[in-house]
């Protein structure tokens, strides 16, 4: 938790203060936000430490000097942020990629920027491959070793696809029944994570593709076929 202005240690603060007026100092200064029932135990337990009341002047100008740091760290960030936003909204790409649940505008600005726009390549598997999810398997003479992804691509690339792939293996997302059919089928989780990378890139790059956002119903479904 954040230190209360003018009481830099998080002790002197909870002993300094009620609970409903940490509350408002945090909330007023913009600090994290927190429920009472948490700064209740925060009191209590400052109330019965056994750590020094009061903190010396240096401990307090240096705690302070970090403080501003960490303020300045914040708003460059939202700096950062907000530059990353505007630079998103003249890609229609990451419309496209951000219309499938799991993907927000930091995670399209990270395959975005890795990849330099998914419309660039001819295939969904030369994107597998830049992210490393390509299988390769690793022979020499008699021996052969399993199957596995590369793992030669680009590592933050991969990352970002991992993180999306964790979400949609939750219950009632986009590629969870897929991922419940690997494993059923006996495929080891963790295979059947990476599996569900590649079906992310996949879909991801019919996407751009196809200039369209993402929608549970094909694209055909609601044609009526032909006679």
């Amino acid at each position: 938790m954040g230190s209360v202005p003018g009481f830099p240690g998080t002790v002197a603060a909870a002993r300094a203060h009620s609970p409903t007026e940490m509350r408002r100092l945090l909330v007023r200064d913009g600090a994290v936000r927190v429920s009472l029932v948490r700064l209740a135990r925060l009191k209590a337990a400052a109330d019965e430490s056994i750590g020094p009341p009061a903190v010396s002047a240096g401990q307090v100008r240096s705690l302070l000097e970090m403080l501003d740091t960490l303020a300045a760290l914040v708003e460059r960030i939202a700096g950062l942020k907000a530059e990353i936003m505007r630079l998103l909204a003249q890609l229609p790409e990451a419309e496209y990629l951000m219309s499938l649940k799991g993907i927000g505008a930091m995670t399209a600005a990270v395959i975005l920027a890795e990849t330099g726009g998914l419309g660039q390549y001819s295939c969904a598997a030369a994107v597998q491959k830049l992210a490393g999810l390509n299988l390769y398997q690793n022979s020499s003479g008699q021996y052969q070793s399993g199957r596995r992804i590369s793992k030669r691509g680009r590592p933050q690339l991969r990352r970002a696809l991992y993180m999306v792939a964790v979400q949609h293996a939750r219950r009632g997302w986009p590629l969870e029944p897929y991922y419940a059919a690997l494993v059923a089928r006996g495929k080891p989780k963790p295979v059947a994570l990476t599996a569900v990378c590649c079906r992310l890139v996949r879909l991801l790059y019919a996407l751009v593709r196809d200039g369209r956002c993402y929608s549970e119903c094909p694209p055909d479904a609601g044609r009526p076929q032909a006679a």
